[in-house]
C-alpha cells in the first residue's frame, strides 16, 4: 500500500523529545494536528478511515506506521491502533 506523503509528514510530528516532555497522547495528537495544514488533515483523515476500517490487522498497522518514519515508537501493536483511533476521533 502506498502511504500518502501527508500521512508521513503527520507521523513525523510525533516527536520522541516532545513525548518525553509531554507523555499524554492527547497533547501529542493536538500538537500534530496544530502543525498539519487543513488540506493535509483531510488526506490523513481519509487514510486513517481506510486503515481503521477493519481490513488491516495490528501487525499491518505497525508496518505502515514504521514505514511512515515516525520519531516515536509505540510499545505494542494494539497501543498503536488505540493511538490511531484517538487521532481519528480528534479529527472529527
Amino acid at each position: 500500500m502506498q502511504v500518502p506523503e501527508e500521512f508521513k509528514a503527520f507521523v513525523s510530528l510525533f516527536d520522541l523529545d516532545l513525548h518525553d516532555r509531554t507523555p499524554d497522547e492527547r497533547e501529542l495528537i493536538a500538537f500534530a494536528l496544530k502543525h498539519t495544514p487543513d488540506a493535509d488533515k483531510q488526506i490523513v483523515k481519509a487514510y486513517l478511515d481506510k486503515l481503521l476500517g477493519g481490513d488491516y490487522g495490528d501487525a499491518e498497522l505497525l508496518k505502515i506506521w514504521l514505514d511512515a518514519g515516525p520519531a516515536l515508537s509505540v510499545p505494542n501493536q494494539s497501543e498503536l491502533r488505540q493511538l490511531l483511533q484517538m487521532v481519528r476521533q480528534a479529527m472529527s
